[in-house]
């Protein structure tokens, strides 16, 4: 196994793909036509592969068609992630044709589920890209479920916050931990109009259900001005504000 590479988060204003490298989606355009339109009130452009709408028997195109989609998808510095529109029982055809080299230089979230499992695994297995278990477009944004499905989505994609705080937590790290105190924030949710706003999603998804209180100053961190707080003193919440029980030096 290769060292995981995690693809670029995205955001407003970045261009997606939508393939479809396995079934055919030629009768389920309306499913995925809508799944588009959700991408777009998300505030993506979207590019539609060429032969997205084609129908081979029980894929979308030839297999030649298929993996010069993906190979365009990949190859287009625009591009941000690929959505798949469904999946199917034949993505795993195009394993052994994908450009593993061009993957490596240029991760990028790839989004599907069923057989399109296939392709996610072998991206794995030989470049270390994380890719995203998630409905295809015409199952899951382009469904009546789609508002079930797609802020979470939406926040993996975005968010690069939201993968520290599960980390910590499945690690054991926030484990008699009696309250949390966020730092300044800059550069980490530029799709929101404020970092506090950005930093309440992730906190909201990733330990909503933990009686846990959580503050944030903009007064620490890379910022000025940087409060110095000392490492390994004893400190306390005392009506929303952080404050040293003990001094810090003898």
């Amino acid at each position: 196994m290769r060292p995981v590479v995690k693809p670029p988060r995205l955001r407003p204003g970045d261009l997606v793909g939508v393939v479809a490298p396995s079934a055919p989606v030629d009768t389920r355009r309306a499913e995925v036509e809508a799944g588009m339109r959700q991408l777009e009130a998300y505030g993506f452009r979207v590019r539609e592969g060429a032969s997205l709408w084609v129908r081979q028997g029980v894929r979308a195109g030839t297999r030649e068609a298929q993996l010069a989609d993906l190979y365009a998808m990949w190859a287009d510095p625009e591009v941000k992630a690929i959505f798949c529109a469904t999946g199917g029982i034949t993505a795993i055809t195009l394993v052994d044709g994908l450009e593993y080299d061009l993957v490596a230089r240029r991760p990028k979230a790839l989004i599907g589920m069923s057989d399109i499992t296939v392709l996610q695994a072998a991206l794995l297995s030989r470049t270390g890209l994380v890719s995203f278990h998630a409905s295809g477009l015409a199952e899951g944004l382009g469904s009546p479920d789609a508002d079930r499905e797609g802020p979470h989505l939406l926040r993996l994609l975005t968010s690069a916050v939201l993968r520290g705080l599960t980390q910590l937590r499945l690690a054991g790290a926030l484990d008699g931990v009696a309250a949390l105190l966020f730092g300044h924030m800059e550069g980490c949710f530029r799709d929101r109009p404020s970092p506090a706003e950005g930093l309440a999603l992730a906190v909201e998804e990733a330990l909503g259900d933990l009686d846990l209180p959580v503050y944030q100053t903009e007064a620490f961190g890379h910022c000025v001005p940087n409060v110095t707080l000392p490492i390994g003193a004893m400190a306390a919440i005392q009506g929303g504000r952080l404050v040293l029980e003990e001094g810090a030096v003898l």
